[in-house]
């Protein structure tokens, strides 16, 4: 069975300019990728099935959606010749996409014995190197509809995934995996087991924890039972990070009131960070219903954003770039664990710059700070280093600064 993605790279293949044909092969590998996760950064290198150097780097968002870089080698089918470069490049976890299918007929997975399977030690190695090798067409069957799986399930992949992966497995795999998230959200112990069993098959011990999870977060909303779940991984407790949280608003609808509501016993403040839900945000609306009772928070600000005296607005929840408010009658409310998580007042003048947070923030970013200067409407204050010392690593306050006064003649 041929998917999309194996249609257009035949075509690429017979594209009669070489250049052209690479370009157009790592544009439908691309695609493919950003298929499986929307949210993933795609960097092409100008080189192709090079040793060393990969085709393409991978690498997510800022934050927490998708933190590790993989490395994509593009390769034909030579099992030996890929298995040499998961061993090589054990270190760095990569990913490597076969251009072609797996070839069966000479040995593959299937229904042939292990013993005489040529595949069978490469997925060993695979495993070692907690590297994925998979196909094309592979990437293709993991998305399934719009379906919880499907948000959660390819992403994961990318990210974590190991072992050889076929086309076949990845359709199955998605299949019941998209049938335990279903499972989850009734409590149903079969699927969900079976799901779970799936899932530490073809992703890494650290993803397979985190996938799990989410399907043990979907379990307790939904009324389930924390000792009946079918997994080890029972780690919902009475927090959820905002990036399970943020995971699980992609995956369900809003709507499932008594399910938001479950979720919103284990939200904390920050539970909301990096989130921004504005709008009606029925989950948020149903989570807070059973959240504010227990959130706290040590400082608020409240601002006019329209007419006090409009009744049409009702007052609901917002959570604007992570911080929680309460908006209704030309008023909105947020509260925040400390002061700096807060808006700032529109005629509130930004905090004058720290030297000492300064450094710091450079240090943590590698880069390196030549001159600082203090500029006013007539007058200026200026440090700088001299000899190409990084004023970084400098004490920017310490005994050996020292600011000459002089006085206009």
């Amino acid at each position: 069975m041929t998917t999309p993605s194996a249609d257009a790279l035949y075509l690429a293949f017979q594209l009669k300019d070489g250049k052209d044909s690479v370009h157009r092969i790592k544009d439908v590998v691309a695609d493919a990728l950003r298929n499986a996760d929307r949210s993933v950064r795609i960097v092409q290198t100008s080189h192709f099935n090079h040793s060393y150097v990969p085709d393409m780097v991978l690498s997510g968002q800022s934050g927490e959606r998708m933190t590790l870089a993989k490395f994509s080698f593009a390769r034909p089918a030579i099992r030996a010749r890929i298995e040499l470069d998961v061993t090589e490049h054990a270190t760095e976890h990569p990913m490597f996409i076969q251009l072609s299918t797996f070839d069966r007929e000479s040995g593959g997975h299937g229904d042939v014995p292990e013993a005489d399977d040529p595949y069978a030690s490469l997925e060993a190695s695979a495993r070692s190197a907690r590297s994925l090798v998979t196909e094309v067409s592979a990437l293709d069957e993991l998305v399934v509809g719009d379906s919880p799986a499907t948000q959660l399930l390819p992403p994961s992949i990318l990210r974590g995934g190991i072992g050889v992966l076929e086309q076949d497995e990845a359709r199955s795999a998605a299949s019941i995996v998209n049938a335990g998230f279903n499972g989850a959200l009734e409590a149903y112990r079969e699927p969900t087991a079976e799901a779970l069993n799936v899932i530490s098959e073809v992703l890494d011990p650290s993803a397979a924890t985190e996938l799990s999870g989410f399907l043990e977060t979907m379990w307790i909303a939904s009324g389930g039972s924390v000792s009946e779940f079918p997994g080890a991984f029972q780690d919902l407790g009475v927090h959820i990070s905002s990036r399970r949280l943020q995971a699980i608003l992609d995956a369900i609808d809003g709507d499932r009131v008594k399910f938001w509501q479950k979720i919103g016993e284990s939200v904390q403040l920050d539970s909301f960070d990096q989130l921004n839900l504005v709008g009606e945000a029925p989950a948020l609306q149903a989570m807070m219903t059973t959240a504010l009772p227990r959130l706290s928070a040590k400082t608020c600000r409240i601002a006019a954003i329209g007419d006090p005296s409009d009744s049409t607005r009702r007052f609901r929840w917002q959570v604007n770039q992570g911080t929680l408010a309460i908006e209704g009658f030309g008023r909105q409310a947020w509260v925040a664990e400390h002061k700096e998580r807060l808006p700032r007042a529109d005629d509130e003048q930004p905090a004058p710059p720290v030297p000492t947070l300064l450094a710091k923030r450079a240090r943590a970013a590698g880069a390196a700070i030549g001159r600082v200067e203090l500029v006013g409407v007539d007058r200026s204050v200026s440090y700088q280093a001299a000899g190409g010392v990084d004023l970084a690593s400098d004490d920017l306050v310490g005994p050996s600064v020292r600011l000459s006064v002089q006085t206009p003649e």
